[in-house]
């Protein structure tokens, strides 16, 4: 069996993993022709930006909240030959303003839980940039949950040890303080420690009516005996209809183990989670 590999953080940019630039392709092949795209976060590398003016994009205006990637995306634009079709934005959404209104919006703002990275409001706040029929890409992105059964020796190994204590190192030397880190990121987690059906955290449409802020109750009837430990959460990503990028099994993003205590249980007892959600822009 593939081991699990323990991460503290989000580990992949877009140009680094190929399924998640193949869906994002095949989703803007046929939808940006000729169109006003905004891009969202572009970043240094402006990887959705060049995507969509390759597929025949009429104008794409990419906005950069970080003038340092703006500077690195607006010199590679012109390096790439696009600096008549690409504009690079800098400022954030909510802070500026296109010269025409868009056809569609990218992005690749979509956290480990899908709207952890502020993409509800953030989104929100790109729906006057766009035509009355305005589209986005991603279009509808799922985050479920599932009490699982994390073992304490699961990362021990000293590889893996020497990376986590190196990280943590640094992110007290930071912070200035340290804390007990309780969410992890995790790649090949067994579905063998799944300890009942997963549901559904949250489920964004982008395209209808914004997603309040709400709270949710979730109820998990437990199939076995075992130990509950924590949860784990991923992201089913609906690029567009055809093509849905599955965190659990991919490496696009990681799926998060939110550490919960260590509870002994019996087939047929039911976990109850309250969950509420606030957006924010980050």
């Amino acid at each position: 069996m593939t081991k699990p590999l323990l991460k503290s953080g989000c580990l992949y940019e877009t140009g680094k993993a190929p399924e998640k630039i193949e869906a994002y392709e095949n989703a803007v092949k046929n939808k940006v022709k000729d169109k006003v795209v905004v891009e969202i976060g572009t970043g240094a590398r402006a990887v959705l930006a060049l995507m969509c003016a390759n597929a025949g994009a009429r104008k794409v205006y990419a906005i950069e909240g970080d003038p340092v990637a703006a500077q690195k995306a607006e010199r590679l634009v012109a390096e790439s030959g696009m600096a008549d079709i690409i504009q690079i934005i800098p400022g954030y959404s909510h802070q500026v303003s296109l010269p025409e209104k868009a056809d569609l919006c990218v992005s690749e703002i979509i956290g480990n839980i899908a709207s952890s990275e502020g993409a509800v409001s953030i989104l929100n706040d790109t729906r006057s940039m766009l035509k009355d029929r305005g589209h986005f890409i991603p279009e509808s992105p799922l985050t479920r949950i599932v009490p699982v059964f994390m073992p304490h020796d699961r990362f021990e190994d000293e590889f893996t040890r020497k990376i986590l204590d190196g990280y943590i190192q640094r992110v007290y030397q930071s912070i200035g303080f340290e804390f007990e880190f309780t969410r992890f990121a995790v790649f090949n987690f067994p579905e063998s420690s799944w300890i009942a059906d997963p549901g559904v955290f949250e489920a964004i449409d982008f395209n209808n009516n914004p997603l309040p802020e709400s709270e949710t109750h979730l109820m998990f009837s437990i199939r076995r005996d075992a130990q509950f430990t924590g949860f784990l959460l991923w992201v089913e990503l609906a690029v567009d209809k055809d093509n849905v990028i599955n965190t659990l099994t991919g490496v696009s993003w990681a799926p998060v183990y939110i550490e919960a205590g260590d509870v002994s249980l019996k087939k047929g007892d039911v976990i109850h989670l309250d969950c509420s959600r606030q957006w924010t822009k980050s």
